[in-house]
């Protein structure tokens, strides 16, 4: 081996997580039939001025969460069956979405809180194997690594 060659390679993270270690579970229902899941927050933050040219401090100004599923129509049918006749998806409560993250035997959990759809719809097209519903949904804040 030439020189300039490490002889030793170190893996800092060893196996990383992947999408076969994210369950979502919503509605006591571990959600299999789900290909996306989208969730993140922000908050306003801005320089604050004052004397001189530079900023004296910062301001936070409002948060905001937001959160999607892509979910198979099977899953759909799955949580609507639990609904009352003439019912629509976007009337179920408020409920949070717990996210479990499995890696090297510990567990991460993120919640999603007071989720709710939002709305629904179909699209399919010939040649489609499965039928993949974006699904728009509604959260007010999420709550990252709990306990």
């Amino acid at each position: 081996m030439p020189a300039s060659v490490p002889t030793t390679i170190i893996n800092n993270f060893g196996t990383v997580t992947g999408w076969a270690q994210i369950k979502a579970v919503l509605y006591g229902r571990t959600l299999v039939g789900i290909s996306k899941l989208s969730y993140k927050d922000s908050i306003e933050r801005e320089a604050v001025m004052g004397g001189g040219q530079y900023p004296i401090g910062t301001g936070d100004g409002n948060y905001k969460a937001e959160c999607s599923m892509t979910l198979l129509k099977e899953e759909v049918d799955g949580i609507m069956s639990s609904l009352p006749a003439n019912s629509r998806i976007h009337d179920i409560p408020p409920a949070d979405v717990s996210v479990l993250t499995t890696r090297n035997g510990k567990v991460v959990k993120d919640v999603i809180r007071n989720f709710q759809f939002s709305g629904q719809g179909r699209e399919v097209s010939q040649g489609d194997k499965a039928v993949w519903l974006e699904m728009p949904c509604y959260c007010t804040h999420i709550d990252y690594n709990v306990q």
